[in-house]
């Protein structure tokens, strides 16, 4: 597991940080807010998630559109973002 700081980085290097941990932010391409966050979990099965709601709200930065394969990844939580037209933040 990845949090924060460790998956953001610059067009040059986010192939190989998606390669070593399935995805990266990538400067000038993935998206991100701050704000109330609404996390969803659907897998609470998965030993990170056992004993956690199903649902946990809190302010936080929100990413998303990250280079990589999101199949070579285990999604643990998921949130929902809108995102207005031409935003790029």
């Amino acid at each position: 597991m990845s949090v924060h700081p460790a998956v953001i980085t610059g067009k040059d290097h986010s192939a190989r940080v998606a390669a070593l941990l399935g995805l990266a932010f990538e400067d000038d391409y993935s998206l991100w807010r701050c704000g109330p966050v609404t996390l969803n979990l659907p897998n609470r099965d998965h030993p990170i998630c056992v004993g956690l709601p199903p649902v946990i709200e809190f302010v936080d930065e929100a990413y998303w559109r990250f280079r990589g394969d999101e199949n070579a990844v285990t999604v643990l939580a998921t949130s929902t973002e809108v995102v207005e037209k031409d935003s790029k933040k």
